[in-house]
């Protein structure tokens, strides 16, 4: 074992220090890095590689021996005491420490909160959040903060702001290199959040020539540009305006008191370590405290914008809470890069935190694929979708990392206004650094603000961006990026240091989004998983176990203020989608696949695609992370049947994928209606669609069964004001000399027209040619179809249905091959097929039957135990109407559904009885991907 291991090891065995100030003393901005923790790039037994030194590979490297609170089911040596973490609550007292000047206009007023902490004096880009219309702010101090720090801060609110056009003004905001930043404002940070600075430290900063950001632009910014902005939403600012009473300065004091009190909120704030860039955990719990909708985390570097006409701070939220036509971003790669498709002015740009092994990789940096509107209020958008956090871009010197600035020059902006300028959306399975310098939270993603402590803090909020993204995927939360409302100024810095500072993120990013994009856990609610994530982290060596103690805290200290955690809106990860397309020779089809996969997996985690590809599109889809299986070109006629064969057999032996979900590309998938609301997925049914009665089980069939007046039409009888349809119309028997017999064996016939002609068997227009009913007769004859002959001897043929949608559980791969390659031999029409094939697999697995409710197209839902067996039928409601001209032209008046579905699909969300497991056809090709995404957002 090596020393850090066996270190570690002596951690773990003689528990967490009881002092957390002695755990990690080190700095978030900084270059210097004082870590008393094990460090973390020693901790894990790496693979080896002589050429090339050691690769992090992602195993777990120790065993969490802890308490768990949340998971119950984790092996623990220790179980845990919930009394302890749930004591009675002290929210009175809380408010009482914090002496709000005024707790009417708190309440009344502050829903948005801007959280900063600092160890210095105020500067501009504090008191500009402090004067945003409608935001309060709290200033977390720590020991080293001016014991003055409020008095210099209504000092810089009484100073006039004149000349701020430098930062807001210039064309793009590119040219920033000739102004001069004042002294005073890039002093070096002697002992800030994140760690302490020697003077030995300082005389070697002043003195290096090289690679700091002092030596970016050898200029200063104009006095002016660094005065603080006076005029706020009343105008010209007085001390009468100056009360500040929407500022809370959570005063060193107060957070001792804070401590002191009894209860989670205090065991957390109790347990957070001062001198320390995690300080700011203690401010954002205090805005949660105080009913915060909005929390904007800022650094006091980063200056939000002066509206050049009036001079005031760039509004960072819409009035109307809509991010207006935001960028929807489409990409198979599970890491996304958003500086590129943003505009970035300095080619091949990335942000920090980016996996290093993927900067040149194209795949990553996405494609534009439609804009829209997104609410940010709470609202969903998508698939029970909702923003949950914003990310702003910074102008001049943003936030990369010290291997872009040695490498790439500075400044850099991005676009704020013009047709290039827009928010983008990131895909709900890909994974984007964003970091705690400008970034707003909306209410339901503010259990993910914990910045982890035992990590240098350049790695400490890249590592809570990719934790939150993890848990966000499936509790609907988004992340989006919005253009440079702010510029940085930053700090002086030395590269080499912040480049020691960063070294997970160059190591392990990658292999982090690896493990996030595949984890999973049991546990139904966002706590249980919360924990659950944050100890694999700690047994993989991204966090310590002081994380896991203060995420634990963390978590009873939002029970206790009342916090309401967001219900999972979990995606599917037992079931793989595989989405058939019939055409590939489209130029659109690249852009199509992708876009198609991607939806899906919003709901789905495993999403592949199958087609007639070339081998260069093949190459093309393995490069962007699109799975795909490469099928027959035969325009779908046969080829479905195949793909979806060859997909089970893939997955029938996984331990992750229960079953596969085959769906034309023009098909969208109520998945509310296929799960019935459950969750995993059923798996234990096949389930069909069609109209009447595809895939039931005809051997149980009632002799007549109840219809409506257009199902079967031409073989319907009326009884008693009721239309039945004989069963033994619905099926025939076909045996080894060729002869058919109907269902019930009452009539025979020497070949299959004469079939048709005597009993009216299926009178479907296709039916009769070679390659449906006739090659269904040569399935029957063959000797190979003996393993599914009936007891008498025949080949039981059920009626032909839609082949857009089969559902297929793993546990029935082999007996589904076996007849899906007995109708692929004979070269039987999919529509022809399936049915057949799905009889064929129930009737040699000898399945147990299922009690479920069959919903009748066109009439009232029955419950007919009797006939729905091992496979269960969703209704499918298809008009071909969209196929021609006039689609068009109901999409150019605004029409998001098609007339013909417009009656059954809003009597469908109306609750009333018709229920449409699937609509089709709703191709690509005729609409746009907007409204192809909204459609299938609104049958969810």
């Amino acid at each position: 074992m090596s020393k850090e291991l066996q270190k570690s090891d002596n951690m773990l065995q003689g528990g967490v220090h009881e002092n957390q100030n002695q755990i990690v003393n080190h700095e978030h901005e900084g270059g210097i890095a004082d870590i008393l923790s094990p460090p973390t790039s020693g901790i894990f037994e790496a693979a080896k590689n002589s050429a090339t030194g050691t690769v992090f590979n992602n195993e777990k490297i120790r065993k969490y021996v802890g308490l768990s609170y949340y998971d119950k089911n984790i092996d623990s040596s220790a179980s845990a005491d919930d009394s302890k973490l749930f004591r009675p609550s002290t929210n009175e007292s809380i408010l009482e420490v914090l002496r709000v000047d005024d707790p009417g206009y708190i309440s009344n007023h502050c829903n948005k909160w801007g959280v900063v902490t600092t160890i210095f004096d105020p500067t501009k880009a504090i008191s500009r959040v402090a004067s945003l219309p409608s935001w309060c702010l709290i200033i977390v101090p720590d020991t080293k903060t001016p014991d003055n720090y409020m008095e210099k801060l209504l000092q810089l609110q009484r100073e006039k702001d004149n000349s701020d056009s430098d930062l807001t003004n210039s064309k793009n905001n590119t040219d920033l290199t000739n102004s001069i930043v004042d002294q005073d404002m890039l002093e070096l940070e002697t002992n800030n959040i994140n760690g302490t600075t020697t003077d030995h430290d300082l005389s070697k900063l002043d003195n290096s020539k090289n690679n700091t950001d002092s030596d970016l632009s050898n200029s200063i910014v104009d006095q002016d540009m660094l005065e603080l902005e006076t005029n706020n939403i009343n105008g010209t600012t007085t001390d009468n305006d100056l009360s500040n009473k929407n500022i809370i300065f959570l005063t060193v004091e107060k957070q001792k008191e804070l401590e002191n009190l009894q209860g989670p909120f205090s065991d957390f704030i109790r347990s957070t370590p001062w001198n320390h860039f995690c300080r700011k955990n203690v401010g954002y719990l205090v805005a949660m405290f105080l009913g915060a909708q909005f929390i904007f985390d800022f650094d006091d570097d980063n200056y939000i914008k002066l509206d050049i006409v009036s001079g005031h701070p760039l509004s960072i939220l819409p009035d109307d809470l809509n991010l207006r036509n935001t960028t929807v971003i489409m990409q198979g790669a599970n890491a996304f890069n958003h500086h590129p498709i943003m505009g970035a002015s300095v080619e091949g740009s990335w942000a920090r935190g980016f996996p290093t092994d993927l900067i040149q990789n194209k795949a990553t940096q996405g494609i534009a694929a439609y804009q829209t509107d997104l609410p940010i209020s709470g609202q969903d958008f998508g698939v029970k979708r909702e923003v949950g956090v914003i990310q702003y871009l910074a102008d001049n010197n943003p936030d990369i990392d010290a291997l872009h600035r040695m490498s790439k020059p500075l400044p850099i902006t991005f676009p704020l206004d013009g047709a290039s300028a827009s928010a983008v959306l990131v895909p709900t399975h890909a994974y984007s650094p964003y970091n705690a310098q400008a970034t707003i939270h909306t209410r339901n993603a503010m259990f993910a603000m914990l910045l982890p402590s035992t990590v240098p803090g350049r790695v400490s909020d890249i590592w809570r961006g990719y934790f939150a993204q993890c848990i966000f995927a499936d509790t609907g939360l988004s992340l989006v990026f919005a253009p440079p409302k702010i510029v940085q100024v930053r700090n002086d810095h030395d590269y080499l240091g912040d480049f020691e500072a960063e070294g997970d993120l160059y190591l392990k990013s990658g292999k982090l989004i690896e493990f996030l994009a595949q984890w999973d856990s049991k546990h139904n609610t966002v706590p249980q998983r919360m924990e659950h994530l944050w100890i694999d982290l700690y047994e993989r060596g991204y966090i310590e176990e002081t994380d896991i103690l203060s995420l634990q805290k963390w978590i009873g200290a939002l029970y206790q203020i009342g916090y309401e955690f967001p219900p999972l809106k979990r995606r599917f990860r037992n079931v793989a989608v595989m989405g058939q397309f019939n055409y590939a020779d489209k130029p659109s089809a690249f852009h199509d696949v992708m876009f198609w996969v991607q939806k899906n997996r919003e709901q789905f985690d495993t999403v592949l695609a199958a087609g007639p590809f070339s081998k260069d599109q093949i190459s093309s889809f393995k490069e962007h992370s699109i799975d795909v299986i490469q099928g027959k070109d035969d325009r779908g006629f046969y080829s479905p049947l195949e793909n979806q064969m060859n997909t089970l057999l893939r997955f029938k032996d996984s331990d992750k994928v229960d079953g596969v979900l085959y769906v034309h590309d023009d098909g969208i998938m109520n998945v509310t209606e296929l799960s019935q609301g459950k969750y995993p997925f059923p798996h234990n049914d096949i389930i069909g669609s069609g109209d009447g009665y595809s895939y039931m089980d005809i051997r149980h069939a009632p002799s007549m069964l109840p219809t409506s007046d257009g199902v079967f039409k031409y073989n319907a009888k009326k009884v008693n004001d009721t239309m039945y349809i004989e069963r033994n119309n619905l099926a025939y028997r076909v045996f080894s000399d060729g002869h058919i017999e109907d269902f019930d064996k009452t009539v025979n016939f020497t070949d299959l027209r004469s079939a048709m002609s005597e009993i009216g068997l299926n009178k479907w227009h296709h039916f009769k040619r070679a390659f449906c009913g006739p090659a269904q007769v040569k399935v029957a004859m063959d000797t190979e179809s003996k393993v599914f002959r009936e007891d008498d001897g025949s080949v039981l043929i059920p009626p032909y249905v839609q082949a857009d949608f089969l559902f297929v559980p793993t546990k029935y791969a082999d007996a589904f091959a076996d007849a899906a390659k007995l109708h692929l031999k004979h070269t039987v029409f999919i529509e022809c097929a399936y049915n057949t094939v799905a009889s064929m697999t129930k009737m040699k697995t000898n399945a147990t039957s299922a009690v479920l409710i069959c919903v009748l197209l066109g009439s009232q839902e029955e419950a007919m135990t009797d006939i729905c067996m091992t496979a269960r039928m969703v209704n499918i409601i298809t008009d071909f109407f969209i196929h021609g001209s006039l689609a068009n032209k109901v999409i150019a008046i605004g029409v998001k559904l098609m007339i013909g579905f417009n009656r059954h699909m809003h009597e469908c969300k109306a609750g009333k009885q018709y229920k449409y497991g699937l609509i089709h056809p709703w191709k690509l090709g005729k609409q746009s991907y907007s409204h192809w995404s909204e459609t299938y957002d609104w049958l969810q």
